[in-house]
């Protein structure tokens, strides 16, 4: 198991200015085509981060909004940094909503390790097909803080 120890921590001084990181809608098909579901993409931190940042804290929600379908809507998250081997199972973000009348925004948190600014993300769902028959999902995700 490998630890990152940190030697500078970047936080910004207007915390209603945090930079994205990340943003998906199914729905809309927004961040589809850089991060489509279930296989795995590189998410590009660099423009926000420093080059030698060597990871970052990314926090906000996971979104679902439940179609006309009855099913169970399932989401998961999971990041790793380039080249680790890290599969899919160990995913440590989720969101669950069964009712058809129903929506979840859950909140969601994670450090990522970077290399040279970027990480890789998984995330897949359950729904076969599309909104607004199936479930929509979704994840918005800021970047709190960064470290060298």
């Amino acid at each position: 198991m490998g630890w990152i120890e940190p030697n500078k921590w970047f936080i910004r001084d207007d915390n209603c200015k945090f930079p994205l990181g990340l943003f998906l809608n199914s729905a809309t098909g927004a961040g589809l085509t850089e991060h489509p579901p279930g296989q795995w993409s590189t998410l590009d931190l660099s423009g926000v981060t420093s080059t030698n940042a060597k990871g970052a804290f990314l926090s906000g929600i996971l979104i679902i909004t439940h179609g006309s379908v009855p099913e169970i809507a399932d989401m998961e998250i999971l990041f790793r940094n380039i080249g680790d081997t890290v599969n899919e199972g160990n995913y440590h973000g989720q969101c669950i909503e069964a009712d058809t009348q129903g929506g979840q925004r859950s909140t969601y948190s994670t450090f990522v390790p970077l290399t040279g600014g970027k990480c890789e993300l998984w995330w897949n769902h359950t729904s076969p097909g599309s909104y607004p028959q199936y479930s929509a999902y979704g994840a918005n995700l800021s970047v709190q803080a960064y470290f060298e």
